[in-house]
C-alpha cells in the first residue's frame, strides 16, 4: 500500500513535469510536433489522468516480470549444476556406511555429502545469559529477528571452510587452535544480531551440556547453493561425545529419483527424505499462482488506465474535432492532423512506460534485495518491452479515439457552429 501510494504520487508529479517540459520547449516548425506538444499542457487536459492510471499498470506488469525473472533463475535447479537431489536426515552413526553405499550405487559410484549435526540452544552471549529478559527486550527492539535468540540452533563442526562460505571478519582456525579450546565460526546476519564479534563468545546448551566456544570469524553465506548450510560451525572436538545424527546429500539423475527414494524408505525406515527437485518444483508453482493474481490486478489497472484515457479523449470530443476542422480548413491534410494527434498519444504513453517501468525497477529491486535476499539482476529488455508497450497501447486507444473524427468534413461542422 506505501508502495503504490507513492507510486501514484510520483507519476502525478512526472505528468505535470510533462505538462510543463512541453510547454517550456521552444515552439517547432512542424505542425505534428507543435500541436502535439501543445495538446500535453493544454487546458482541460488529461495528461496527469492518463499518465497516472496507465503508469500504475505498467508498474505492476513490469515489476511482476522482473520478480518472475529473479525467482525464476534462483529456482531453476538445471542452473545448479551441483544442486543435490535429495537431503536425507536423521541418519544415525550406525547408518552412515550402509547408506553411503547405497547412494554412491545409485549415482554411480558418486560418494554423498554426509554432514554431523547436533542440535542445542543458545544459553549465553559474551559469558551474559539469554535470560527471558534479554528475549523480550530484544522483541521490542527487533521482533522480527527474536529468532536468533529462541530458535535451535543445528550444530556442526568441520576443520576446513565449507566452500560455498566466505570469511568476512577473522580468520578460519587451524588444528592448533582448535585443540586448545573449542572455536565457533558464525553467521555475519546471526553476529549482526546477536551482538556477537571475533573474540567473543557464545554458549550453547546440549542436552543440558554447555559448551563455550570463542567466535573466531563471521561468514557470508550463500544460502542459494544448495548446500548444507549453518548459522554456527564449531571446530573439530568441541562437540566430541554430543549425541549427533547425520545430514546427507545426494545427487542422481531425474530418472532415478523416485526408485531411490522407494530404496532408501525401505533399508532405512527412520530416515526422512526431502526430494529437492520437488519442493523446487512447487515453489515454482505457488510462485506461478502468485504471479498470475498479480498480473490480473495489473491487467486490471492498465483496463483502468485505458478507460481514463478513453474518458478523458471522449470528453475532449468536441474540443479535438473543432481543432481537427479548424487545421483542414486552414490547409492541413488528414494525415498532418492525425500525426498531430499520434504525437500527443505517443508522448503520453511513453511517460507512463519511463515512469511505470523505473518505478517497477525500483520496487522489484527492493522485494529482491530487503525481503527475498535474491541477487538483483538489471534486465534492459524488460524495461524496454514495457516502455514500447506502453506507447504503443496509448497510440491503440487514441487511433481508435479520434479516427472517426477526422473523417468528418470540415464544412457541415462550421455550419453547425
Amino acid at each position: 500500500m506505501g508502495a503504490g501510494a507513492a507510486a501514484l504520487a510520483l507519476l502525478a508529479l512526472l505528468a505535470r513535469g510533462l505538462a510543463r517540459l512541453a510547454r517550456a520547449l521552444p515552439r517547432r516548425r512542424g505542425l505534428a510536433w507543435r500541436h502535439g506538444l501543445a495538446g500535453l499542457h493544454r487546458p482541460g487536459g488529461h495528461t496527469a489522468r492518463v499518465v497516472t492510471a496507465l503508469g500504475l499498470g505498467v508498474m505492476l506488469l513490469v515489476a511482476v516480470a522482473l520478480l518472475e525473472g529473479s525467482l525464476g533463475r534462483q529456482l531453476a535447479l538445471e542452473q545448479k549444476a551441483q544442486a543435490p537431489s535429495f537431503f536425507f536426515v536423521d541418519v544415525q552413526a550406525d547408518q552412515r556406511e550402509p547408506l553411503a553405499r547405497l547412494l554412491a550405487g545409485a549415482a554411480g559410484g558418486t560418494p554423498p555429502a554426509l554432514t554431523p549435526v547436533v542440535r542445542a540452544r543458545l544459553s549465553a552471549i559474551d559469558g551474559a545469559p539469554v535470560t527471558r529478559e534479554l528475549i523480550e527486550l530484544r522483541r521490542a527492539q527487533a521482533p522480527d529477528k527474536v529468532w536468533y535468540f529462541t530458535r535451535e540452533y543445528v550444530l556442526t563442526w568441520t576443520a576446513e571452510r565449507p566452500p560455498a562460505n566466505a570469511v568476512t571478519r577473522g580468520r578460519w582456525w587451524t588444528a592448533d587452535e582448535a585443540a586448545r579450546r573449542p572455536r565457533v565460526s558464525l553467521e555475519e546476519e546471526a553476529a549482526r544480531w546477536l551482538g556477537a564479534g571475533v573474540g567473543g563468545t557464545l554458549t550453547f546448551d546440549v542436552l543440558g551440556v554447555p559448551v563455550t566456544a570463542e567466535v573466531m570469524n563471521l561468514r557470508k553465506v550463500d544460502w542459494q547453493s544448495f548446500s548444507t548450510n549453518f548459522f554456527a560451525i564449531l571446530s573439530p572436538g568441541a562437540l566430541d561425545g554430543a549425541p549427533a545424527t547425520w545430514v546427507a546429500t545426494a545427487r542422481v539423475p531425474a530418472d532415478a529419483e523416485a526408485g531411490l527414494q522407494d530404496r532408501v524408505v525401505a533399508a532405512f525406515p527412520n530416515v526422512t527424505a526431502i526430494p529437492v527437485r520437488e519442493v523446487l518444483e512447487r515453489a515454482a508453482a505457488l510462485l506461478d499462482q502468485i504471479a498470475f493474481a498479480v498480473r490480473l490486478m495489473a491487467l486490471f489497472s492498465i483496463a483502468a488506465g485505458l478507460v481514463v484515457m478513453g474518458g478523458a479523449l471522449a470528453a475532449t470530443r468536441y474540443q479535438r474535432l473543432y481543432e481537427s476542422v479548424v487545421l483542414r480548413t486552414l490547409g492541413a491534410t488528414r494525415g498532418a492532423v492525425a500525426r498531430a494527434f499520434a504525437v500527443e498519444y505517443a508522448c503520453l504513453g511513453a511517460a507512463a512506460g519511463v515512469g511505470g517501468t523505473l518505478l517497477a525497477a525500483l520496487l522489484a529491486w527492493i522485494v529482491l534485495r530487503f525481503v527475498l535476499d535474491v541477487p538483483w539482476t538489471f534486465e534492459p529488455d524488460t524495461l524496454a518491452v514495457g516502455v514500447a508497450a506502453s506507447t504503443a497501447i496509448a497510440l491503440a486507444v487514441g487511433f481508435l479515439a479520434t479516427f472517426r473524427l477526422l473523417g468528418r468534413k470540415p464544412l457541415p461542422v462550421l455550419r453547425e457552429e
